[in-house]
């Protein structure tokens, strides 16, 4: 404990409450490589008058531009939400980095699969798309840089290395349900919509199992709370005096 909140007489720690403290906070980072994975399957529908279900598939098929930015949108929301919480993070927690990135997570992939709907046209249909890009990868970027610093803070110091790099395992298996959920939608009209649409249904997950959550015992700790911060702890490790 290297805030001197708490001392662990006996070394022990929960196992179900410290999977908690791991698994819900990885989430976060299988919903930036299910988007990495499943981008790579929407832009050929979008491409596809069959599969796109819209009005404006032949813009996106004519526009290698317009393909990049559908994909690097993602990627610059990610940025600039890393730059974001970057700044604030210290201010306001990881447990509510965490929470914001749930929101923005939801939003993103609601609005990216409402963006599809038959009855907009090129501009509406398209602008949706791009803006539920960009809060998508606000989310990745607060998930980014939360998700790790609370499984650290808060993970027993015998298994914390162990728990931080398991957290990119997640990133790869989101990569792998993705594809997966790519292709099994692939001959589907409209079938983008569904493999952007059940991220939703894995970040509600996330922002729900974050909530239930305690706040990160170190960052109680540095902010003079030290009871709470003892409380935080013993979620994991029970015997903390």
């Amino acid at each position: 404990d290297p805030t001197g909140a708490g001392k662990n007489k006996k070394g022990s720690y929960d196992l179900f409450h410290t999977f908690l403290i791991f698994v819900f906070p990885a989430l976060g980072g299988l919903l930036f490589g299910y988007d990495i994975g499943s981008t790579s399957v929407v832009l050929t529908q979008l491409e596809d008058e069959d599969a796109s279900g819209t009005k404006w598939y032949d813009t996106v098929a004519d526009s290698p531009i317009l393909r990049g930015l559908i994909t690097s949108t993602g990627v610059i929301g990610a940025m600039v939400g890393s730059i974001i919480i970057f700044t604030i993070a210290d201010d306001i927690g990881r447990k509510r980095t965490l929470l914001c990135a749930g929101i923005l997570y939801i939003a993103g992939a609601l609005i990216e699969a409402f963006s599809g709907a038959p009855s907009f046209n090129t501009v509406a249909g398209i602008s949706l798309l791009l803006l539920g890009r960009a809060l998508y990868g606000l989310g990745c970027g607060f998930a980014m840089h939360g998700a790790p610093a609370y499984i650290g803070e808060m993970a027993p110091p015998s298994i914390r290395g162990l728990l931080v790099s398991l957290k990119e395992a997640f990133i790869v298996l989101g990569m792998t349900l993705g594809y997966i959920f790519g292709y099994i939608f692939q001959e589907t009209p409209g079938g983008w919509r569904y493999t952007y649409g059940l991220a939703s249904i894995f970040a509600f997950i996330f922002f729900v199992g974050i909530w239930f959550l305690p706040y990160s015992s170190r960052w109680l700790a540095l902010r003079g709370r030290m009871e709470e911060a003892k409380e935080s702890m013993r979620f994991v490790s029970p015997n903390i005096t």
